[in-house]
């Protein structure tokens, strides 16, 4: 099971028992060789805005509260100058400081609470108060030193200004953010992005620098940001393509200089290919986003203990450089924001891989079709509205409308909807999908849905859509795949093969559902199933469907 819910559900509990071992604020991690660390306010921080994502996109309850209770400890242990402390020498620094203003400023805008507004305001007076004149930070900072991923403090302060309106946050971070662009090297490289002078940066660092800038550009509409940013994402893309993983650290000229893997640092880095597919639109970024999360699933830990159950490693290796030994808790923080991204767009990766396919699909349908035939003996169409929804190229939506339907079709794939509608010019045919259907309610008639809710990454909803759609005692067909033929059984090989549509590392695997599941669906939906059968080509065929009419009853619950 592939499901970015599933591995987002794990990696959640694990932060709540995080912060359950802090008393408040999320503990660092933990570690095999000293257990559970304290409190840590940087990180707790950030946590914050990622557990609020989780509320909102699932309603769980107990993300919103755990989001409550971790602000209301940044709360208490602000200093008296508005600076955050790290945990191990309790000293006051910038970097610690400017990460808990993202979680201040989210619960701001969640609760209207004004406590939370005025302790981040007296976080960024206290930053802008230490910085040096060329924008930098070392009094407070690591090491004493600039830092080129101190641009994760100036996007902060971008943030602070954005809702304060107060231009001295932004001159600050303008500041900042034109000194890190002046450290790139023209193959992208940041000097400084290290956390001492005399060693290599590690992934986690740089991408700080990367997504910063990335962020900052959005908020300022600054292209001298987007472009910097950009050019640093380009070569460490290229080293993907070619590594087949991205490394822990690399040197000046993009080559790595270990085998280890710090996975944080590659959650980091698939967060900013989703950002960069959001804004350009660029199957590559979505394409290796998706790889990077789907290797972090198979390093996350699933262990029969609870404090190995949800987590990752700081290094795979689990000794290796960076941390080792460790589960932080910003590693899983960034996994799930990365797996919260593969849940918005999996579908556009699932009409990605129909247009692939799509000159591969058949081109016709035999008239007298087994699935065809099934319709036919049980559902009249005539004159009725009917939708197609995955209508693919318009094959079974051509006899819908010698059928005498008034035939719509929904799809996915751009190529698929423009064949579609070449094949049925009387048809309406648009792209979309079943999950969120762009017809109004009780509009259809009939939905039917051929071998399509097996690729549907949530089904529930897309159940949900067509109760809505369907006009009260409306009918849905779905004829879908029986896992219980020979085909079922030899799903799982030919996937580990990669000899099925989806490869082994797709983060999406089709899903064929047997009887009884079906029933809880559809039952949940509000709809009754007036017929459920098995049908198949011919007797001795390696594939089964069922075949499934239900009718609209009552409200989806």
């Amino acid at each position: 099971m592939k499901d970015s819910r599933r591995y987002i559900l794990m990696a959640f509990k694990w932060l709540l028992l995080a912060q359950e071992k802090g008393g408040g604020g999320y503990s660092i991690g933990f570690s095999l060789r000293r257990g559970w660390r304290q409190a840590y306010p940087e990180t707790t921080g950030y946590i914050i805005p990622t557990m609020l994502r989780i509320w909102k996109r699932y309603g769980w309850e107990e993300a919103l509260n755990s989001a409550l209770e971790a602000g209301n400890w940044l709360l208490k242990i602000q200093n008296k100058d508005g600076s955050y402390w790290e945990p191990d020498f309790r000293k006051p620094m910038v970097f610690d400081t400017g990460q808990v203003i993202f979680g201040l400023l989210s619960l701001y805008e969640i609760t209207k609470k004004q406590q939370f507004l005025e302790t981040a305001i007296k976080a960024g007076n206290w930053i802008i108060s230490v910085q040096n004149e060329d924008g930098t930070w070392t009094k407070f900072a690591f090491n004493n030193q600039p830092h080129t991923y101190y641009a994760r403090v100036a996007w902060a302060l971008l943030k602070l200004w954005e809702k304060t309106g107060i231009e001295d946050y932004k001159q600050a971070a303008v500041r900042h953010l034109d000194w890190v662009v002046s450290q790139q090297k023209d193959n992208g490289w940041f000097r400084n992005a290290s956390f001492l002078n005399d060693e290599k940066p590690v992934l986690h660092t740089i991408v700080y620098v990367i997504r910063s800038l990335l962020e900052s550009s959005i908020i300022l509409n600054n292209k001298k940001y987007f472009n910097s940013s950009k050019k640093a994402v380009v070569p460490l893309l290229e080293r993907l393509k070619k590594d087949g993983i991205l490394y822990s650290y690399y040197d000046s000229s993009w080559r790595p200089v270990s085998k280890e893997k710090c996975l944080p640092g590659i959650a980091q880095y698939s967060i900013v290919l989703f950002r960069f597919y959001e804004l350009e639109r660029e199957y590559k970024y979505l394409k290796w986003a998706m790889y990077l999360t789907s290797y972090l699933k198979r390093k996350m830990l699933n262990l029969p203990i609870k404090t190995l159950q949800g987590c990752l490693f700081g290094s795979s290796p689990p000794w290796g450089s960076y941390l080792p030994l460790m589960c932080p808790n910003w590693g899983v923080k960034f996994f799930i924001d990365a797996l919260l991204y593969e849940d918005i767009y999996i579908e556009d990766f699932i009409s990605q891989r129909f247009n692939e396919i799509s000159n591969k699909l058949p081109s016709d349908l035999d008239p007298h079709d087994f699935r065809l035939e099934a319709i036919k003996r049980h559902v009249n169409l005539r004159r009725k509205r009917l939708l197609d929804a995955g209508c693919g190229s318009g094959r079974f939506a051509m006899y819908f409308r010698e059928l005498g339907a008034e035939v719509h079709g929904i799809d996915i794939s751009p190529r698929l909807v423009s064949l579609a509608k070449r094949r049925v010019q009387d048809g309406t045919f648009t792209l979309g999908s079943v999950t969120n259907i762009p017809y109004p309610e009780n509009y259809f008639d009939i939905i039917i849905s051929i071998e399509v809710l097996q690729h549907v990454p949530n089904i529930k909803l897309a159940l949900k859509e067509f109760h809505r759609v369907l006009k009260p005692g409306g009918v849905i067909v779905i004829i879908d795949r029986n896992p219980i033929s020979i085909m079922g059984a030899l799903k799982p090989i030919f996937e580990r093969l990669n000899r099925w549509m989806y490869k082994k590392d797709d983060p999406f695997r089709e899903r064929w559902y047997l009887s009884k599941t079906w029933r809880e669906f559809l039952e949940e939906a509000g709809f009754n199933i007036d017929i459920m059968e098995s049908i198949q080509r011919r007797w001795y065929s390696l594939d089964r469907f069922y075949f499934i009419k239900a009718s609209k009853v009552g409200d989806s619950k």
